[in-house]
């Protein structure tokens, strides 16, 4: 899911070309216009079109006219008019369904264009658009401590470092010719003047889930975060969704019994105990086993190698590549429609028939439930049960939320460990190794760390 941050009260993203003044000196508008509607109807259409991903990838962004006239409601289809008679929009003509959004696109040479950051001052505009938050109170009053966390203005971007980080990776993506490497290059200088602007969304959505400008933030660019000077650390659960996955397998499966594992203090895993009753059910628990010892990627890529070589990754590709293909397998097998292909789907089944058959069986009549389900159970841990106990007994620490992850300022990790390993615990009976990762410039490859 995308989080579109709405535009701040006085803040628009444009294309940087956009040169208003002389559109308007060149050819002044014959009805009462509002520079500042004009900025906004580029705005949305630059912008939305970064954020959503159903929308980035099409050629129209739909645009609300209902939305449209509560801004502007004598003049908002003359000031669409006026742009698309000088270049700047074109509509789609093309039928539409009744109640369809119409949709419009930038033209060159502004589709083109870098993004740039302008305050408007028309006061109608403002108000109104102060109403647009991101911001649920009912969500913020359920979790103040997490929302009082992200809203201090001691949490910053380090904005400069960040931007050159970002026009390296654009010079980088357009010499390797990858496509939209400036759209790509906006969407991050949105999030960055977004952040830096304290204009910061904090709302749950239906499944449970906290989306804020963090867990939209590209992971690269959280590495130029910081709070009051200190370095911040991000602890999460490897291999999250499958780890939860294994909740729902069991209640498809009563006789499979968690017991069964124990931790091994010499080798540091999660063992299978020997048992005679465990030999019918030897797949579901090597795939519980893999999971709770976060192997389940690294046994998928030897066993892809072996029996895939070359199909859907190369024995030269990165470990990333390959980890990332066969994540995209296991995603699609949780995510997707029962009768959906996707690369790997048959090999996956034939690893393990009876884990995947019994995922199945929980999207038989809804395909999303199985991915609702794994969402509520993330939620549960780490914001109802974690974080919660977390903030009663240290009211002081600063905690920040990425959906599977908890961060902490640098020195109170151990704290946040014990916490997310005993809500874990709780839950799901066994806890696996936890990550943890220092958000810091370093991070990134010399080339490109600012």
């Amino acid at each position: 899911m995308s989080f579109y941050i709405l535009p701040e009260a006085k803040r628009l993203s444009i294309p940087a070309n956009f040169d208003l003044d002389k559109l308007i000196e060149d050819y002044p508008p014959d009805f009462k216009f509002t520079k500042d509607f004009f900025y906004y109807l580029a705005h949305p259409i630059h912008e939305v079109c970064l954020w959503n991903d159903k929308i980035r990838d099409s050629e129209y962004v739909p645009l609300s006219a209902t939305k449209l006239q509560s801004l502007n409601h004598d003049y908002y289809r003359m000031h669409l008019d006026y742009l698309i008679k000088y270049g700047v929009l074109k509509e789609d003509t093309r039928y539409q369904p009744k109640n369809y959004c119409k949709g419009f696109k930038l033209l060159p040479p502004y589709s083109e264009s870098e993004v740039r950051h302008i305050e408007i001052t028309d006061k109608k505009l403002v108000k109104k658009f102060t109403k647009w938050n991101n911001t649920s109170e009912d969500t913020k009053e359920k979790y103040t401590h997490l929302y009082n966390s992200f809203i201090d203005k001691r949490l910053v971007i380090d904005r400069e470092a960040a931007i050159q980080y970002s026009k390296l990776v654009y010079e980088m993506d357009s010499d390797n010719g990858l496509e939209n490497a400036m759209k790509k290059h906006n969407l991050r200088l949105i999030k960055i003047d977004k952040f830096h602007n304290n204009n910061r969304g904090f709302k749950q959505d239906k499944w449970g889930r906290i989306h804020t400008n963090l867990t939209g933030m590209d992971r690269a660019l959280r590495n130029f975060i910081s709070y009051d000077g200190n370095r911040i650390v991000e602890i999460d659960m490897p291999n999250s969704q499958p780890l939860l996955s294994i909740l729902p397998l069991m209640e498809n499966y009563p006789n499979i019994n968690i017991n069964h594992f124990h931790y091994n203090h010499n080798t540091n895993t999660i063992m299978l105990v020997d048992s005679d009753d465990i030999a019918d059910d030897l797949e579901i628990y090597k795939y519980i086993g893999l999971v709770l010892n976060a192997k389940l990627y690294a046994y998928l890529i030897d066993k892809f190698n072996e029996l895939e070589q070359g199909v859907y990754f190369n024995s030269e590709d990165s470990d990333e590549v390959k980890k990332q293909a066969v994540k995209d397998m296991v995603f699609g097998t949780f995510f997707s429609k029962n009768d959906k292909y996707f690369n790997g789907k048959e090999t996956l089944h034939k690893l393990f028939p009876w884990v995947f058959s019994a995922f199945e069986k929980v999207k038989a009549w809804q395909h999303n439930k199985l991915a609702v389900t794994l969402q509520g159970i993330e939620a549960e841990i780490v914001l109802d049960t974690a974080c919660e106990n977390i903030a009663l007994a240290y009211p002081e620490k600063k905690l920040w939320t990425i959906h599977d992850s908890i961060s902490c300022i640098e020195g109170n990790e151990d704290i946040v460990k014990e916490y997310l390993r005993e809500a874990i615990k709780q839950r799901i009976g066994l806890v696996p190794p936890l990550k943890t990762k220092i958000w810091c410039p370093e991070n990134l490859d010399n080339r490109m760390a600012a």
